[in-house]
This record gives C-alpha cells, sequence and structure tokens, in this order.
C-alpha cells in the first residue's frame, strides 16, 4: 500500500529531525575552543538546544496532524460533491428518457409541447 501524506510528511520532516540525529555532544563540543570543550555550560547548551529543537519536532508533527485531518477532511468533500453532480447527471437522464418516452407513447400531445421551440 502507497503511504499517506502523514507518513510521507513525518518521514520527511520528523525522523531525523531530532538534535542527537544529526549532531552528537561530542561533535557540539568540538564546534567550541579547546579550553571551552570541558565546560559545564557547553553541556548546558547542548540541553538546551535539545529541548528547543523538540519543541520544534512537537510542534511540526502537531502541524502534520492537522494538515493530514483537513486533508481527510477535503477528500470527503470532494467525494460527497462528485456523487451530488453524478445524482444530478442521473437525474437529468432520467427526465430526458421520461420525455422520450413520453414521446413515442403520445406524439401528437409531446408536439404540442414542443410548438413553441
Amino acid at each position: 500500500m502507497a503511504p499517506n501524506e502523514a507518513t510521507i510528511l513525518s518521514n520527511y520532516l520528523l525522523l531525523p529531525a531530532r538534535l542527537p540525529d544529526f549532531l552528537s555532544l561530542q561533535e557540539f563540543t568540538s564546534f567550541f575552543p579547546k579550553s571551552q570543550q570541558s565546560s559545564p555550560h557547553v553541556r548546558a547548551l547542548y540541553r538546551d538546544l535539545q529541548q528547543q529543537r523538540n519543541a520544534i519536532v512537537d510542534s511540526v508533527s502537531e502541524s502534520i496532524t492537522a494538515q493530514a485531518k483537513q486533508g481527510k477532511a477535503l477528500r470527503r468533500q470532494v467525494i460527497k460533491e462528485r456523487r451530488e453532480a453524478e445524482q444530478e447527471e442521473q437525474d437529468d437522464e432520467i427526465e430526458i428518457e421520461r420525455t422520450v418516452g413520453l414521446s413515442y407513447l403520445y406524439p401528437a400531445q409531446t408536439d404540442n409541447l414542443n410548438c413553441g421551440n
């Protein structure tokens, strides 16, 4: 089965988004001067960055869920409108068939109806 919208968005936006997935504490520490790498502030800064990143990922996850719900509602609306359009088409066809059927049964009466055309 093909993946749905939420799965595609989650796989693309969420899976590789957590900070440790692409930047470990050791890598983060290496960006600082040697004299500062052992400072507890570097670790605290990494944890703060990790919390901010997690909040963003959670927000994106909520947006994906909302988008999936909106997409589902939109698809339902399109299906409903298509069904209504098909029903109107069928009603028109039935009316045409009735009119044509009446003209075969009562040609003199239906000719009077078509005189104005």
